[in-house]
């Protein structure tokens, strides 16, 4: 309950009030949460649903690397980032970043297999890419998000 809460207030506050609905009531802004709330719940019963089908499809796996997995799918990208703003002075902009933390995400989609798994789920042909293990996703994420959003130049950057 208190992450759920916390999922919601935070993207109300930063994402929902100042691009959606600037201007209105607390009462709005306290229905949009308990909406979002509804929304967030929904969205983590699917994460445990995909955990269920692969534990019931590979009964070897455990919870903890695939815990770890789903950490890497995020962190690596988000390391990317962050490397762009700490190394170089010039470079990174909200779209690039954006982008960056797209193809950072979908090529650990890919590589870690769960591009094949969603594929095999809905009887399509799977994909021949080689999966690597959970350790990895972090580097791969954060490698890919860092060269996709290098040439994307700053705004704030007027060429002095």
């Amino acid at each position: 309950s208190a992450a759920l809460n916390a999922l919601a207030t935070s993207f109300v506050k930063d994402f929902y009030t100042p691009y959606i609905k600037t201007n209105a009531s607390e009462a709005h802004y306290l229905f949009a949460t308990r909406i979002f709330t509804v929304i967030f719940a929904f969205l983590l019963f699917i994460v445990a649903a995909v955990a269920a089908f692969q534990v019931l499809r590979n009964p070897g796996k455990t919870i903890i690397p695939m815990a770890l997995g789903i950490i890497g799918y995020t962190y690596g990208p988000l390391l990317g980032i962050f490397f762009i703003g700490m190394l170089t002075r010039h470079q990174g902009n909200t779209a690039g970043n954006i982008i960056a933390m797209i193809c950072g995400i979908m090529t650990v989609f890919v590589l870690s297999g769960t591009a094949n798994d969603v594929l095999f789920f809905f009887r399509l042909p799977v994909l021949n890419t080689p999966r690597i293990a959970f350790t990895w996703y972090i580097m791969f994420g954060s490698i890919v998000a860092f060269l996709i959003g290098i040439p994307f130049p700053s705004k704030l950057y007027h060429g002095k």
